[in-house]
């Protein structure tokens, strides 16, 4: 992921709309598809999930939740598809397939006049939605770095008490039983 986020900084930082860049993904997963590439396919689908699906998840599932499980799952069928190598046709397919759902998500969070917008050019992605993924990733990114550069000081373990001595004053490598005449109390 880290790789992928330096060299793909946009992904991070670009201001248009989740589902422009979900649609953006889809398309150039299908292109490295053709080409060839499918670990590259892999990894633009699950960003076309990840950067332009997911930000919009929280709005969408208190608008249509059904609509939710099905992009969600065509995602995943898509991304499972490419790594079986199926035929390029099928991967075209569900690509289609998915810009279709995305159209219907499009409708639903369009906004009724007067109505409080789904998405702002802003670092806030969705008002409606809990989390951000987009926002989480800076943070993660700085937390990693910190963990690089602190060493890690753990103290070594106190070394067991020794046994007590016996009275000739030499040391037991056990504690002395009951049936060899000392109780517990001594």
């Amino acid at each position: 992921m880290i790789a992928y986020l330096r060299t793909n900084p946009a992904s991070v930082t670009s201001s248009a709309s989740p589902l422009l860049i979900a649609r953006q993904r889809l398309k150039e997963s299908l292109d490295a598809y053709r080409a060839g590439d499918r670990d590259r396919a892999k990894s633009l689908a699950l960003s076309a999930y990840l950067d332009g699906f997911e930000p919009v998840e929280g709005v969408l599932s208190a608008k249509d939740s059904t609509l939710l499980g099905r992009v969600e799952s065509a995602m995943g069928e898509l991304r499972s598809s490419i790594a079986k190598g199926e035929p390029v046709d099928a991967v075209a397919g569900r690509v289609a397939d998915l810009n279709a759902e995305l159209d219907q998500v499009e409708t639903v969070l369009t906004p009724d006049s007067g109505s409080s917008t789904w998405y702002s050019n802003g670092p806030t992605v969705s008002r409606a939605s809990s989390s951000s993924t987009r926002a989480s990733v800076p943070v993660i990114l700085v937390s990693i770095g910190v963990a690089r550069r602190v060493k890690t000081v753990v103290p070594k373990p106190n070394p067991p008490a020794p046994f007590p001595k016996r009275e000739g004053g030499e040391q037991p490598d056990r504690f002395p039983l009951p049936s060899e005449g000392r109780g517990l109390g001594g």
